[in-house]
């Protein structure tokens, strides 16, 4: 059985990770979507919404997976 080390971070990463890089990354994604409707054709925003939904299909799936780890 392989252990995972245990990484200590400080509060500030901890601030970083669960506040400001949401922020940031939807931020991101509200520009990105702008850019994308005022400037695409409905082709393209059918193949982006065609991705965008495969995108958040998969990573329900792999979060709903058991691992190895988890299966008890």
């Amino acid at each position: 059985m392989s252990r995972h080390p245990i990484i200590k971070v400080g509060r500030l990463w901890k601030a970083i990770t669960k506040y400001i890089a949401p922020v940031i990354l939807f931020g991101l994604w509200g520009f990105g979507i702008f850019k994308l409707f005022s400037n695409a054709n409905s082709f393209e925003i059918t193949v982006y919404a065609i991705i965008s939904i495969g995108v958040l299909a998969l990573s329900l799936l792999f979060t709903k997976r058991k691992t190895p780890s988890n299966q008890n």
